[in-house]
């Protein structure tokens, strides 16, 4: 999110440590303070475009957007920028308002990489590009909303704001726009027949004159395979936060959305990340770390989302120990692109006519990943890699996705439900073995810095448990339609509302205590990360560093100014880089008054990492796990890094050295030499609480 103009918010400045903050704001740069409280203007924006998400399976619910989308003039070229595109845009309209042009179906689901969808997607996103102003957008989106698919409607609109608007917003939560993607069968059906009981009110709670109907939700199913785990890849913020990566750095899109960013090499990184976190979760549970999938067997393990679309129709199971004999091709495929990427890993890069293009020098690892990801960075003759994997492991021929009926779509079809499935983690566990490789043929980081020293190391204590929280799925229950000729109101309060209980993994907030000496004032950059416990080594010095460098997730960035002598640093995890707290749901958003003001947090970012989920659960004994902290110079002046995980698309760098991402865990590890003066290492201990 952008900073917020000084006419709509006026910025608290609440704390002194501005340095220090998490989350980026949507697209673009960290606000100055954690804090904003936001004027009456803001407000209005930022309800219509939560009115624009809100029952988006019920097109004629909102009387406002009905009256706009019917006044919506496509063919009025004063709405566009240049004199270029409106022909375009006024064939586009005529077209498909005669038929020319078919969109996808209404409530079909949308697959992100088939034909039909993909074209959908770009027209849509080049229709919003062109038009002049900001609220001509959300005129012709109200537009769009009722003549296109919901979920392309979703993904177009969600990507248009991540990329383009030049005005401030918060994302209403994915999983409360489109519930069928999120939540299971079982739920979605108990909303449905509330609705259809909800005449007389049985089982409803008035709740200040609204009507509202709780659904528990006990959990996932355990399906016998990874079923205990399930609580962390079905996770809502995990999956929402994942979605809106993919629409982030969607691999359809031309390089110019991408400009200094390295969409390849975040690919890698990103992917690096949430395996490790994956399987932080297994340790804590004592499983072993994700397998690659295997492509030398002739059975794999299946897989029942129990989920079902808009339209009624479930999103298509593997079954279990399914036999792929007779897709030999497919895998011969995959088989051939693998043994292609390794050779030319080994070779050091590839040819092209413009010479050798080496994988060792800077820009080298983000055209791997583009090769790897089959984004439009790729210019190799190689295929998708990427892709070609997931069509494998996602099932049968017979299951998959075919371009004349999107019914037949998996989990694999979707971001939103990609994390559920076991077997993506597989998938990315053998592109990390591709990366591993590429690695190990590059000389171990020599990071010793003699002038820093990490005297000493305090971490308060680590304790997880489950929450209860409540969500709103009203968007998955069909409403009446209202005829209001008078509403002016984008977003209004609603009558009755549905709502899931859930426990969802949290953790007690924490703090650690870093004592840095420095021999001279220098400006530094402090990195943390939550790796597994080395059950073999009797002492921290004695850990096997190489071995578990790809299980390390990052959970805390920042730049440091080091004065002379002794440096006390204290962070607490409610303001670790590249963590959110999460979204401002639409019952907070649709009961602000329109002449109130309200606050917004920094952490209420799109693209960060969930907070609650910084801790794997572990057990009520306790796990061991281990902290390492390393804190380098940096040549680039602190006072003007915004730290960031992954956040700025199309912008400047934010990170503050030059080292790469991932550093120093994406490299081959010397044991005996890896934890030099200016780093530490500390095992610590994490519980979990039953209560």
């Amino acid at each position: 999110m952008l900073p917020l103009r000084g006419e709509l918010c006026a910025i608290l400045l609440l704390t002194c440590a501005t340095l220090l903050n998490g989350a980026y704001w949507m697209g673009g740069t960290s606000p100055t303070s954690e804090i904003h409280k936001c004027t009456s203007d803001f407000v209005v924006n930022q309800k219509k475009i939560y009115a624009l998400f809100r029952h988006i399976f019920s097109p004629t619910w909102n009387p406002v957007l009905t009256r706009t989308a019917k006044e919506f003039n496509v063919t009025d070229m004063t709405r566009y920028k240049d004199e270029k595109f409106p022909k375009v845009v006024m064939d586009f309209g005529k077209s498909m308002m005669k038929g020319r042009i078919k969109p996808v179906a209404k409530t079909y689901p949308f697959v992100y990489h088939l034909e039909p969808c993909v074209r959908e997607f770009h027209t849509t996103l080049g229709f919003y590009k062109h038009i002049k102003d900001f609220d001509g957008v959300l005129e012709s989106a109200a537009w769009l909303r009722n003549i296109t698919n919901e979920e392309s409607f979703m993904y177009s609109l969600l990507t248009y704001l991540i990329h383009h608007a030049e005005e401030e917003f918060l994302l209403p939560p994915p999983y409360e726009i489109n519930p069928y993607k999120f939540f299971r069968d079982d739920v979605i059906r108990t909303a449905h027949l509330a609705k259809m009981s909800s005449c007389d009110g049985a089982n409803f709670a008035d709740e200040n004159g609204i009507m509202v109907k709780y659904i528990d939700y006990d959990g996932p199913v355990s399906d016998g395979w990874e079923g205990d785990l399930a609580y962390f890849r079905e996770d809502i913020d995990l999956n929402a936060y994942y979605y809106l990566f993919k629409l982030s750095f969607e691999s359809s899109l031309e390089e110019e959305y991408f400009e200094n960013t390295t969409r390849g090499e975040i690919f890698l990184y990103e992917h690096q990340q949430l395996l490790a976190r994956y399987n932080l979760e297994r340790f804590a549970l004592d499983f072993d770390p994700v397998e690659a999938i295997p492509l030398f067997e002739e059975t794999m393990s299946g897989y029942y989302p129990l989920m079902s679309h808009a339209n009624g129709f479930p999103l298509i199971p593997r079954p279990y120990f399914y036999e792929e004999i007779l897709e030999d091709s497919t895998k011969m495929d995959v088989i051939r692109e693998e043994q292609g990427m390794l050779q030319l890993i080994d070779l050091g890069g590839i040819w092209h006519p413009g010479g050798k293009l080496d994988f060792k020098r800077p820009g080298g690892l983000n055209f791997l990943g583009s090769m790897i990801e089959g984004n439009t960075e790729n210019k190799s003759n190689f295929p998708k890699f990427w892709p070609l994997l997931l069509k494998l492991v996602s099932g049968p021929k017979r299951y998959r996705t075919r371009k004349d009926q999107m019914d037949f779509s998996n989990v694999f079809d979707h971001h939103e439900t990609q994390l559920r499935d076991p077997a993506y983690f597989q998938a990315i566990q053998r592109v990390m073995n591709l990366i591993r490789r590429h690695q190990d043929h590059l000389p171990p980081y020599d990071f010793e810095a003699k002038f820093i020293d990490v005297v000493d190391v305090k971490v308060s204590e680590l304790q997880t448990m489950f929450e209860k929280r409540s969500v709103d799925i009203s968007n998955a229950v069909a409403m009446e339609p209202v005829h209001d000729v008078d509403a002016e109101e984008w977003l209004r309060d609603e009558d009755v509302r549905f709502k899931v209980n859930l426990k969802v993994l949290t953790h007690i907030p924490f703090y650690y205590d870093l004592k840095v000496h420095a021999d001279n004032p220098t400006d530094a950059v402090v990195r943390v990360f939550l790796g597994p416990n080395d059950a073999g080594a009797e002492r921290i010095d004695l850990y096997n560093w190489d071995e578990n460098r790809q299980n390390f997730f990052q959970i805390d960035y920042y730049p440091v100014k080091l004065h002379r002598g002794d440096n006390k640093i204290t962070r607490k995890s409610t303001t670790f880089t590249g963590f959110g707290s999460g979204f401002k749901s639409f019952e907070e958003m649709s009961s602000m008054d329109d002449d109130e003001s309200f606050t917004v947090s920094s952490r209420q970012s799109f693209c960060a990492f969930p907070e609650r989920l910084m801790l794997p659960k572990s057990t009520t004994g306790g796990e061991d796990f281990v902290l390492y902290f390393v804190v380098t110079p940096t040549e680039v002046d602190v006072n003007e890094i915004e730290p960031t995980r992954l956040c700025a698309v199309g912008k400047p760098s934010r990170w503050a050295d030059n080292w790469p991402m991932g550093f120093p865990f994406d490299r081959k590890i010397n044991n005996e030499d890896f934890l030099v003066k200016n780093s530490a290492a500390k095992r610590v201990t994490i519980y979990h609480s039953e209560e």
